[in-house]
């Protein structure tokens, strides 16, 4: 486990942080979303996966939100406090499609 402290510290990747979060429901929502070929396909064109189509961003928002006690509750075991972020849930998704898709 990598805390937040260790991450800002450059102890762990980007990644190796944000895989952590990556609930069921991140699982759940980026396997039933994207398909491994798109993935691959947006990476191929973008490291960051900013190019995931149109209304991305939102629907990662309100992925993040619905999920919040899942995030909360990855931060309160990381970190000792129970709070979520956008930022948080939008990296755990891109993290986990990095895994699904074999990338990372």
């Amino acid at each position: 486990m990598f805390t937040r402290q260790q991450y800002m510290n450059q102890e762990c990747t980007h990644h190796e942080y944000y895989i952590q979060f990556a609930t069921s429901g991140i699982r759940a929502f980026v396997e039933s979303n994207y398909s491994i070929d798109q993935i691959r396909e947006c990476y191929s064109k973008d490291q960051n996966l900013n190019n995931l189509g149109n209304g991305w961003v939102n629907r990662f928002d309100a992925v993040t939100r619905s999920l919040s006690g899942q995030i909360a509750g990855v931060n309160k075991k990381l970190n000792g406090q129970s709070v979520y972020s956008l930022c948080d849930g939008t990296c755990a998704i891109k993290a986990y499609m990095l895994k699904y898709a074999k990338i990372k």
